[in-house]
């Protein structure tokens, strides 16, 4: 194999390739001359003998002192070789490497970089304050000349010296606790707005114990209404209510609470659910029970006194009457007491109607609580329409006073109520007798209808079927 020697790093490779393996460049010359003749004992071969032995892999052939160092990272076999002449710079010139960088680039680049590495550190220090250049001015005025006093007028009024400033005490306090001046702006005359709805956020309360509360919220409209609302309660014992709708319950029983503003008004029933709590009975409450005597006195034995009872309730009473009739007798009570309508000497007499009312222009018949209804709904007619309504009080269904049904529907209106279904209820009972006594009058029933009765408290449930005392009132005045 024929060799070449490179001309710029002296490494010794194959005649047949174009650039040297190691450095990468093309000899620009002739062919590079014959290789020098090595100092080991090599048998001398002419150029036209056969390729040169090729030495074993990992062996490496002994170089002559003072010949230059072939360039590590060569992959190939390095040879032994003479020491190559170092090329000038004019023989380099036609050989430079084709990626080389020419020198204006270079020195563009330079004067680049030198530019923003100056321009980097004038900026820090004018960040820093460091440059006279870049200096931010102080805040302080100029000093001025001070200027020749003038003299003073003769009238000139002398100038009291400020008083110090006194601490506010609102510094050292919280913000609710602060005072301010609440200086009163002049009023404007506003435009009354009148309120055309009204409604309440629950239209039924029901607390079950004493001293709970409530605070209900009322909607209006318009929302820019300016009539005030203002709430009232039926009945302070049982409930009360403050002017912002704070519901309080006092003590059992029930209470409608009405809001109004301007001519609209909204009501809620609110029912105290619990026993009665108080230590005296005001008027309308249950009676508390008692004895005509509290201490007796006997001399002899086998001396005898009646005691009597008194402010029994009706039902005690009605017990009395049934133990004296000689046959079944199913009674029905209520759960919520309720205040006596009749005297302590009434006498219960068994298939016989009491009258608490007296009336010709109408007739309520009713049995249980529907009495109360029926009493509070015939004073509101005589308050309002000027007509008397008599109440019946049927406390006995079976057997029928037929004699107070007739002559309650004389009166030609008649409203049947009953905290019972509607078939096979008191109206159906009251019409049956009123049809076969042949007499024409409007009858009208209240009662629980046909179907299953949601579960609820009472008052709502007589109010949503028109058993309450505003619903019996309805049905009486619609006669009319």
């Amino acid at each position: 194999m024929e060799l070449k020697t490179c001309e710029y790093c002296g490494t010794a490779y194959d005649a047949r390739l174009r650039q040297c393996p190691l450095c990468g460049r093309t000899a620009a010359g002739p062919a590079a001359p014959a290789e020098p003749e090595r100092t080991s004992p090599v048998p001398e071969k002419s150029a036209q003998s056969a390729p040169a032995e090729r030495p074993a892999p990992g062996r490496r052939l002994r170089q002559d002192a003072g010949a230059p160092k072939a360039a590590r990272g060569y992959a190939g076999k390095r040879l032994r070789t003479a020491s190559a002449p170092q090329p000038s710079d004019a023989q380099s010139a036609p050989g430079e490497a084709v990626y080389a960088i020419p020198k204006w680039m270079m020195t563009v680049l330079c004067v680049i970089l030198g530019a923003a590495v100056l321009g980097g550190a004038l900026l820090a220090f004018s960040r820093l304050g460091w440059s006279p250049l870049y200096r931010e001015p102080t805040l302080e005025a100029p000093v001025q000349p001070a200027e020749p006093a003038q003299p003073e007028p003769e009238q000139a009024t002398v100038q009291q010296p400020a008083e110090p400033a006194q601490p506010d005490e609102n510094r050292y306090m919280n913000e609710e606790d602060q005072k301010h001046d609440q200086t009163p702006e002049p009023a404007q005359e506003q435009e009354s707005v009148s309120c055309t709805s009204l409604t309440l956020s629950a239209p039924t309360v029901t607390f079950e114990e004493a001293g709970r509360f409530f605070n209900i919220t009322f909607t209006r409209t318009p929302a820019d209404c300016t009539e005030p609302v203002a709430f009232s309660s039926s009945d302070e014992t049982v409930a009360t209510v403050s002017e912002q709708g704070k519901i309080i319950a006092v003590n059992a029983g029930s209470a409608v609470i009405t809001a109004q503003c301007g001519e609209q008004t909204a009501q809620c029933l609110v029912t105290c659910d619990f026993a009665y709590v108080g230590t005296g009975a005001a008027e309308g409450d249950p009676a508390e029970l008692a004895l005509n005597k509290d201490d007796l006195t006997f001399m002899n034995a086998g001396e005898q006194y009646t005691l009597s009872v008194t402010g029994a309730p009706d039902g005690a009473k009605l017990l009395e009457a049934a133990m004296e009739l000689n046959a079944p007798v199913y009674i029905r009570l209520g759960r919520e007491a309720t205040s006596s309508l009749y005297p302590e000497d009434t006498k219960y007499e068994i298939g016989k109607a009491l009258i608490p009312r007296e009336g010709d222009d109408g007739a309520f018949i009713c049995t249980g609580i529907m009495v109360h209804f029926a009493m509070e709904a015939a004073k509101r007619i005589h308050d309002e329409l000027g007509k008397e309504i008599r109440v019946v009080d049927m406390f006995t269904i079976k057997p029928l006073d037929k004699q107070a049904v007739i002559d309650a529907a004389k009166t030609g209106r008649v409203v049947a109520a009953q905290d019972h279904n509607l078939l096979g209820g008191l109206g159906q009972l009251v019409g049956s007798c009123i049809a076969e006594a042949g007499i024409a009058c409007k009858l009208v029933s209240r009662g629980c209808p046909d179907y299953f009765v949601p579960i609820a408290n009472p008052e709502f449930l007589y109010a949503r079927n028109g058993m309450d005392a505003d619903g019996l009132y309805e049905a009486m005045k619609a006669m009319f």
